[in-house]
């Protein structure tokens, strides 16, 4: 379970259906499966109610075999938390998955910074003709996902995630020495400033704003390291400013060619009295005879993604639809008890993750984001039923 949401990121993810397969096999092995699935059957209630949906929408749509192959990658969200929820877990095997977790993404972070040099090494002179063509020095970081096979974006949304549980790790007791923690946060920052996905770097920066909101709540803090955080702070931004790929991507939030089918799905939305859906799946199909019939403004990107996994939602399945997403993400809320405490914090942080995030990607429409979600969705909600 530790390594499905990597291998979907950094393998491919036709592997992911085998070793969810694997998994699902390795329950047999676990104790007191039933009695299991019926102590936790209460956290399935947003799962289930989400997939329906989906199922829902199959059967009254107009082409099923579009609709089915956006419900095929839902498989997971319902099949992941369903062995999570029938497994024996207590909370140090639960820490041990995330301990194998953040190893291994601290093991990425080195072999693809040993692949980005090799690469240097290698194509110095491609490179210069890459940043001469382009007139800027961005094509290495452009470039370093792709030397990997990650995608950015979802990349990115692992290193938050470590972060989630390292800053909480007084609370989780994941390593027993700070050193570690220190050094993990700082390679896995690094290694966001190095993709510069903006919305990841945006949520990034406001789950640190809390957690030292959090920690001076709590502790006492000397002018020494008052200083010493303000500069350190000082000095991320001022680096954050000036990565010449992260400020080439600032610059063209304006004219950003993704949001370019933002509009037409409102009207679409609207013409079904935001309401009613077109049906799943179809929202693109409306948006390719919509290119061909008066053709495509855009020169960079020429897909019929929405980057916006409420309006995708909203269109393809109504409101019922919506309803089903925001109910999703918003119910490991539901089991905080106190807002400012170090619990709360690591289940605002992942619901936050998800809520900003989905504003421009459609990561539940894909296996990668499906598995990210149902993975850590529920291992956080057994840490908090474990910890109540």
């Amino acid at each position: 379970m530790g390594l499905l949401p990597l291998a979907v990121i950094f393998i491919n993810e036709k592997f992911a259906p085998y070793i969810i397969l694997g998994i699902v096999l390795s329950t047999f092995f676990e104790k007191n499966v039933k009695n299991n699935f019926l102590e936790n059957q209460r956290l399935l209630l947003p799962f289930v109610f989400y997939v329906l949906t989906f199922v829902l929408f199959t059967i009254v749509s107009s082409d099923i075999k579009a609709s089915s192959k956006v419900l095929e990658r839902q498989i997971s969200m319902i099949l992941i938390p369903i062995v999570m929820f029938s497994s024996s877990w207590n909370k140090e095997r639960l820490i041990l998955i995330l301990k194998f977790y953040l190893t291994s993404l601290t093991v990425i972070f080195f072999l693809s910074i040993i692949k980005l040099f090799w690469f240097i090494f290698n194509y110095s002179d491609w490179i210069q003709t890459m940043n001469a063509s382009s007139n800027s020095y961005t094509y290495v970081q452009f470039k370093f996902p792709h030397l990997i096979g990650a995608h950015p974006t979802y990349w990115s949304y692992l290193l938050i995630v470590a972060n989630l549980f390292l800053l909480s790790n007084n609370y989780l007791k994941i390593f027993s020495k700070k050193g570690i923690i220190i050094l993990m946060l700082i390679i896995f920052n690094c290694n966001l400033l190095i993709l510069s996905a903006r919305t990841p770097l945006l949520i990034n920066v406001l789950i640190h704003v809390w957690a030292l909101f959090l920690y001076f709540r709590k502790n006492t803090i000397s002018s020494r390291k008052l200083i010493s955080i303000i500069s350190l702070a000082l000095f991320g931004a001022i680096l954050f400013f000036n990565i010449p790929l992260l400020r080439a991507k600032i610059q063209f939030i304006i004219n950003d060619e993704r949001f370019f089918l933002w509009p037409l799905a409102f009207e679409k939305i609207k013409e079904n009295h935001f309401i009613l859906g077109e049906g799943l799946g179809l929202g693109s199909e409306i948006f390719k005879n919509y290119i061909l019939k008066n053709g495509d403004p855009r020169t960079i990107y020429h897909g019929f993604d929405l980057h916006n996994q409420y309006l995708k939602h909203w269109l393809d399945m109504g409101i019922f639809g919506l309803t089903s997403l925001l109910y999703l993400l918003l119910y490991p809320c539901t089991k905080i008890s106190k807002l400012l405490s170090s619990k709360s914090f690591l289940l605002l942080g992942f619901t936050m993750l998800f809520l900003i995030s989905l504003n421009t990607e459609s990561s539940l429409y894909r296996l990668n984001g499906v598995v990210i979600y149902s993975v850590f969705s529920s291992i956080l909600l057994l840490l908090s039923k474990l910890n109540h």
